[in-house]
């Protein structure tokens, strides 16, 4: 499920501590974020 867009750094890292698993996003800024996250 794709809840809905982050164009946010700090919203992509709250909704992945969520467990949220699917994001719709700008892809560079949300790289950055998820890299850190070894969600890439």
């Amino acid at each position: 499920m794709v809840p809905y867009t982050a164009n946010d750094a700090a919203v992509m890292r709250r909704v992945i501590d969520l467990g949220v698993d699917g994001l719709s996003a700008d892809p560079n800024l949300l790289i950055p974020v998820a890299t850190p996250e070894r969600l890439r």
